[in-house]
């Protein structure tokens, strides 16, 4: 060979080695920069939240006792109310004027008339003020935000007037010791009063209609008079004013339920805590309560369907102490709920505050002021907290926690859930309304993809792995040259055809015929048994049929194939009317306790089998077939026989690369979107039964991805079950290369 076509060939040879290592290292920081960025979006989730003290200034009191304060949803402005009934607005933004006292207006007394009252007890939320006047009255403001106009420039806040309860008859203003008032969402007031003498009254308006359909306000009043043990400590309303609670000096918590056409019905008496029940405030949502003692302590309550009540023919929920928190310094003074979370901020007497999560359980704040604390309010977005102490001084802290839901015990442990009889892996993002609860385990993704594949492979690894090792070693060569092109094309499917024609045409049909659908599990494999048993009698007798036939073997036991399902056809209604009383599935259900899913795991076997199949055959297939063929005939030399060789000496040659393609139909399989998202239901159950559906990680994502707030706490555990997904792959193909490796090095001397 000429000495230029010679270094034209290494040049070539050159430049083909280093594009091929050029694209290797290329694929590689693909994948390595891929895993970056799904990990940079999904860490924020566990940083540390942060606390901040950004301001601190005096302002000019209205008075010296200022029973109130709340801001506006931006934590931009503010307001104060005061013992007289007047209003002041403040000015909370930064570099603004030292002046922070933006506007003054007095609150119109009950029913408009300018008398001489004053303001005894009020209760603040970011949407509502109410108001106990001193003649016994009560009002329901609107707070609403304004901005300032050309005609109104110092027009910032403004109070509509709701509705107002009248004072409680024979009933003085020192008598009262506690009281309650709320508004719910059709506007209808309620009012609790607690007084000294262990009396609860309850006030409630509602609104009825007339056979013509106008509506009349009504009120209704009720007194409490039950055996409470000790003093009434504390008493709160939840928002739509049907359930009443109160804690006693003597640590004991008791819930009412207030029907407006009927008498209040004490519903539970609990035993809470060895010291006096101080504080108690509900929860974001009015299905939690915080309860907080003498003690320091603090814990969540609720009602719970119990398993023994559930058996009952009226069951009946009962309170239980399910959450409990972190100790407090001194006793607890006020809890204060944050608007739009289940978070909450607890006050201790030694001027400690703190920040819990209902959830998670976790204390993400704890910082103690050394001013005596006289109001301390939550900013309605959780972004803020503004406290008010003795020398007038306003403390303006800054509050950045994105992500309170999201902890290692919500992602991956049991958590015990608003409504829920015990604590469960549950998976849902979202719900009818803004107050509900996030529920965000990932273990029912993980079980869901697992219980998937796992069907999956049972059902595709032993048709790929047979069906390799047939057209390998004992189908005719003209047939595999049209046999292993065609299920190789099978890959080329996509998955969305796949999911759709198992969605739509396959889980309906074998819906309808279950009972054959079972039964050919057993006639199939026995008919073609039987014909395979019955081929060595037709060689004998037809010996020109057994030379003709080797490598055709297969046609011979098709009509043992369809003999089998015509049989599970036709005998299906005579079986599921003997035996399972003319309907399977309601048999199932009565006697098995199954319940039967049209689009289960049994439907998604097939559909993600038929996915899978041509990947496991096309590799073991190869591998199989890449065995030196002096092994085999060395083998058969010595007197094997084609079985014993197969066994003995070909499959575990080849059987690194069997392994390969198992674990690479594995990775494909437990990755898979369309088919599972098509054809499961997307039920994140935890049941290995195959007769109902499951959620999977990647479907999971392809669901929830394009309703997910950019940066929220969904969007990034979205993207934390794709680093879950991507880990899971490394691992298990890490793992495949280890025992490909060893499997190789054991039979590579043969």
């Amino acid at each position: 060979m000429e000495p230029h076509i010679i270094k034209r060939i290494k040049r070539r040879d050159k430049i083909a080695r280093l594009g091929i290592i050029f694209g290797g290292w290329l694929i590689l920081v693909s994948v390595i920069g891929i895993l970056v960025i799904i990990i940079s979006v999904a860490i924020p989730l566990f940083y540390s939240p942060s606390l901040e003290l950004t301001e601190k200034s005096s302002i000019q009191a209205l008075s010296t006792s200022i029973l109130g304060i709340q801001t506006d949803e931006q934590f931009q402005k503010g307001f104060m109310i005061s013992q007289e009934g007047q209003i002041a607005v403040l000015d909370l933004g930064k570099n603004l004027s030292k002046e922070r006292i933006l506007q003054t207006f007095p609150v119109l007394p009950p029913s408009g008339k300018q008398e001489n009252l004053t303001v005894r007890q009020i209760e603040l939320t970011h949407q509502f003020l109410m108001i106990l006047w001193s003649n016994g009255m009560s009002t329901f403001e609107q707070i609403q935000w304004q901005s300032p106009s050309v005609e109104h420039p110092e027009n910032f806040l403004q109070l509509k007037r709701i509705t107002q309860l009248a004072e409680e008859k024979n009933t003085e203003p020192s008598q009262i010791t506690h009281i309650s008032m709320r508004l719910d969402k059709e506007n209808q007031a309620s009012r609790a009063v607690a007084l000294i003498d262990r009396r609860i009254l309850i006030t409630q308006q509602f609104a009825i209609k007339n056979v013509f359909g106008k509506m009349t306000q009504k009120l209704v009043s009720w007194v409490i008079q039950a055996d409470i043990p000790g003093e009434i400590t504390a008493i709160a309303l939840d928002e739509a004013g049907k359930t009443l609670y109160a804690g006693t000096s003597e640590g004991t918590v008791l819930r009412w339920n207030l029907k407006k056409s009927k008498e209040p019905e004490l519903t539970d008496r609990l035993k809470y805590s060895e010291g006096k029940i101080t504080s108690l405030g509900f929860i974001f949502g009015d299905v939690s309560l915080i309860v907080g003692d003498s003690l320091g302590s603090l814990s969540a309550c609720f009602t719970i369907l119990t398993e023994l009540e559930e058996k009952k023919e009226n069951p009946h929920k009962t309170l239980e102490k399910i959450h409990v928190f972190s100790s407090q310094k001194g006793e607890i003074q006020k809890i204060l709920p944050f608007f739009q979370e289940k978070s909450f901020l607890s006050l201790t007497e030694k001027q400690t505050l703190s920040v819990h999560h209902l959830t998670t359980e976790k204390q993400y704040f704890e910082f103690t002021v050394p001013e005596k604390i006289q109001h301390v309010v939550v900013a309605p977005r959780g972004n803020g907290i503004l406290l008010l102490d003795q020398q007038s001084n306003l403390q303006l802290w800054s509050l950045e926690n994105p992500h309170p839901e999201a902890s290692m015990t919500t992602l991956f442990g049991k958590v015990w859930y608003e409504n829920y009889p015990k604590p469960a892996y549950v998976w849902q993002s979202s719900s009818g309304n803004d107050d509900f609860e996030p529920k965000l385990s990932l273990v029912p993704l993980i079980f869901g993809s697992i219980k998937g594949t796992f069907y999956a492979m049972i059902f595709a690894a032993p048709l790929a792995l047979l069906a390799a090792i047939y057209t390998s070693q004992f189908l005719h060569p003209n047939l595999k040259k049209f046999i292993k092109p065609t299920i190789e094309l099978m890959a080329s499917i996509p998955s969305v055809i796949l999911g759709f024609l198992t969605a739509l045409w396959l889980a309906p049909m074998v819906e309808k015929r279950l009972v054959a659908f079972f039964l050919g599990f057993i006639f199939v494999p026995l008919c073609a048994f039987l014909f395979i048993l019955s081929w060595p009698i037709f060689s004998k007798k037809f010996p020109r049929l057994s030379k003709v036939g080797q490598g055709y073997e297969f046609f011979f036991v098709l009509p043992g194939i369809l003999l089998g399902i015509l049989l599970s056809l036709v005998l299906s209604p005579w079986i599921e009317s003997l035996f399972f009383q003319g309907d399977f599935k309601i048999w199932m259900f009565q006697n098995l306790g199954i319940l039967y899913d049209q689009r289960n795991c049994v439907i998604i076997a097939f559909g993600l089998g038929f996915a899978v199949i041509p990947l496991i055959f096309t590799i073991a297939e190869d591998a199989i077939s890449n065995v030196p063929k002096s092994l085999s005939a060395a083998s058969l030399a010595l007197g094997a026989s084609r079985w014993q060789t197969l066994w003995r000496v070909i499959l575990p040659t080849a059987a690194s690369g069997i392994f390969a393609g198992l674990i690479i139909g594995f990775g494909r399989a437990i990755g898979e979107t369309m088919i599972v998202l098509m054809a499961t239901g997307n039920t994140p159950i935890l049941d290995w039964s195959p007769f109902n559906g499951m959620r999977t990680l990647s479907a999971n994502i392809a669901v929830e991805i394009p309703e997910a707030p950019v940066n929220g706490t969904l969007y990034r555990i979205l993207f934390l079950s794709a680093v879950l997904l991507f880990l899971l792959t490394f691992i298990l193909n890490t793992l495949a290369e280890i025992v490909r490796y060893r499997l190789r090095k054991k039979y590579g001397r043969i």
